[in-house]
């Protein structure tokens, strides 16, 4: 008779929620009531190392309980298995697992079995109850829970584990209900900004037979939102005021007392403190700091662990009234250029940057001046027109933050006279006690002043009063002093008030003499043909507007002398010869000085060309140029006697 052996080489439980792996027979293992298992055996032949063999009948105990578990047959690969699905109420504790072929007789297999331990345990629960969704940095992580069996009865007096990621956190006891809660501050040492996954833990208990459990729950981890209220309602306020500003920084858990940072356009300006209940006050002074223009005020909170970080922007205009003073250099007149010295600063004495529009209302005249950087005083040229009187002199200021941008100012505009000497038998010279006669014009801007008075003063004393004709014209006769001597005679136009005419004076300097100078003039020259002579012509006049016949006068021409009496008229006739080559001549002369007339020297520049002189010869143009024409063909005939020879 042949021998056989069974061997039972593995046993495999696999469970779903405990997945049971792999064990050897002398192996302890647990599982789980209410979880269906899978019992597998090999049945070989010849040991552990022998073929398996097929077709065989194993049967399957709980040999604890004297259970049969269930019957299957090997297959080809010699492995048999059973399903076993724990009953809830199965005893808990070690079970003894029991595989056993009861041999074959005509396959010569001798029985066999195998067993293992089993450790039945119950599987454990853990309910949450009271989880919040959402915390904030430093708040505290309150829940509570409750730990069932696999028959939903509590179970005391087990510890529970809590843990964020692999960081424990806390532990706690059931209770005799099974509850056990949890207090967890929620610091930076565990916790995240976001999502924070919490997982609560029940180890398995192999002795009081419980299976683990665990559990997880998110928690929003957000740093709560905070705000900054202000009183501020205005929207603007005027240099050098001062700003007083009542703010509040809360949350939804109410006031928080922190330190606010100010900044002003961007540019950090003080720092505030609230107290308890998150009240604070901000004052500021409206000072050199703040430019006319619209200003950012930014109160900011940085934030801590637990409140986030929030700001307030305030925005408002600094205003300023404009100090300005104006000058206008009087007296103001028509048509000419008026000097307009302005000084414009504000509150602070500080330039303000603008433009100027300047208006004369009167008229609508206007223009616009860009004041200069970093300027306070400065002048312009501003021409007034008609009419006379009194003139709206308005000025504007471009820049919006100046609370007063427009000036008034009232200024009387005159037209200046002019008087215009037309005629004066002198010329700045005059013998004692001679006649003066003199025409004047008197005009303005636009017409001749007509009927109105002038005088005539000799070194600041009335000489004389006349009245201008329909055309402005005054004649002004007077006598020059007797005695020699240098005397400013005047001729005044006095102000009018009531025509806003302003005075003005013609001056004219008159030397009183007994020697009287003279003035020689070249009145023209021409060429006399027949005697070859340039006959020049020369006016001699006294300066005290004499014309006197015989004055002698002398002169050098090409080296000769000659001389000639004034006629008359004044009028000197000198004949002098032709210059052989053209060119410029220079005519000396001289007068003597006699009992009334200064003597004077000097000279005139005469200028002879080629024509004057074969002019004087008798040839003239048609001659010069036939002259020319006949040297140019005594030229030519030989030239073109000399073509044809070579032909």
């Amino acid at each position: 008779m042949r021998n056989a052996l069974l061997l039972i080489a593995t046993l495999a439980f696999l469970i779903v929620a405990s997945s049971i792996g792999t064990v050897g027979a002398d192996e302890e293992h647990v599982a789980v009531r209410g979880q269906n298992i899978t019992i597998s055996v090999i049945l070989l032949q010849n040991g552990s190392y022998g073929n398996p063999v097929p077709e065989q009948s194993i049967e399957f105990y709980d040999q604890t309980h004297n259970l049969l578990l269930g019957i299957d047959t090997t297959d080809v690969n010699g492995l048999a298995s059973i399903d076993w699905n724990i009953p809830f109420d199965y005893s808990l504790g070690p079970t003894q697992i029991n595989a056993t072929f009861r041999g074959n007789e005509s396959l010569f297999l001798v029985p066999s079995n195998q067993s293992f331990i089993l450790n039945i345990l119950a599987s454990t629960e853990i309910v949450l109850q009271g989880v919040p969704l959402m915390l904030a940095p430093d708040d505290t992580l309150s829940f509570s829970v409750v730990l069932l069996d696999d028959t939903s009865n509590p179970i005391n007096n087990r510890t529970l584990f809590v843990f964020s990621d692999d960081i424990f956190l806390a532990t706690a006891v059931t209770n005799s209900t099974g509850d056990a809660s949890f207090s967890i501050h929620c610091n930076s040492s565990w916790s995240i900004l976001g999502e924070n996954v919490i997982k609560i833990v029940h180890e398995q208990d192999i002795e009081n037979y419980y299976e683990r459990a665990e559990t997880n729950f998110s928690i929003e981890i957000q740093k709560i939102q905070t705000s900054i209220q202000s009183n501020f309602s205005i929207d603007s306020i005027l240099l050098d005021d001062s700003l007083d500003l009542e703010v509040m920084l809360t949350s939804i858990d109410g006031g928080i007392s922190a330190n606010l940072e100010v900044f002003l356009d961007g540019t950090p300006l003080t720092v505030a403190t609230t107290d308890s209940l998150g009240n604070g006050t901000i004052n500021i002074a409206i000072n050199e700091q703040f430019s006319l223009s619209h200003h950012f005020l930014n109160i900011f909170y940085n934030g801590s662990e637990r409140y986030s970080k929030t700001s307030c922007i305030i925005e408002f205009d600094v205003l300023s009234p404009a100090i300005i003073d104006i000058e206008i250099s009087s007296p103001a007149a028509i048509g000419l250029d008026t000097n307009v010295t302005i000084s414009l600063c504000d509150i602070l004495g500080r330039p303000i940057e603008t433009t100027l529009s300047v208006i004369d209302i009167s008229n609508g005249r206007n223009m616009t001046i860009q004041v200069p950087h970093d300027t306070i005083d400065f002048n312009f040229k501003f021409t007034f027109l008609e009419p006379v009187g009194l003139h709206d002199f308005m000025i504007e200021i471009g820049n919006q933050f100046v609370i007063n941008r427009t000036i008034m100012q009232n200024i009387v505009i005159w037209s200046q006279p002019e008087l215009i000497l037309i005629y004066s038998n002198t010329f700045n010279f005059a013998s004692p006690n001679q006649e003066l006669n003199f025409i004047v014009q008197l005009a303005d801007w636009s017409r001749n002043i007509s009927d109105q008075p002038m005088h005539l003063l000799c070194d600041g004393e009335i000489v004389t009063s006349v009245i201008t004709n329909e055309s402005g014209i005054a004649i002004i006769t007077a006598f020059a002093p007797n005695y020699e001597g240098i005397y400013n005679f005047s001729v005044i136009y006095p102000m009018n008030l009531t025509r806003y005419e302003l005075s003005t004076k013609l001056d004219y300097l008159l030397t009183v003499s007994t020697s009287i100078p003279v003035l020689v003039e070249l009145d023209y020259y021409e060429i006399v043909p027949p005697l070859q002579r340039v006959t020049v012509y020369l006016q001699v006049t006294c300066l005290n507007g004499s014309l006197i016949e015989g004055i002698p006068i002398y002169v050098i021409w090409l080296s000769i002398e000659n001389h000639a009496l004034t006629q008359k008229d004044g009028l000197s006739v000198i004949h002098l010869p032709v210059p052989g080559i053209s060119g410029n001549y220079t005519l000396y002369y001289a007068i003597e000085q006699t009992h009334n007339i200064a003597s004077l020297t000097g000279s005139i520049n005469i200028s002879i060309s080629l024509v004057d002189i074969l002019t004087s010869q008798g040839i003239g143009i048609n001659g010069f140029g036939l002259g020319i024409l006949t040297s140019l063909t005594i030229v030519a005939i030989p030239l073109i006697r000399q073509k044809y020879l070579a032909v």
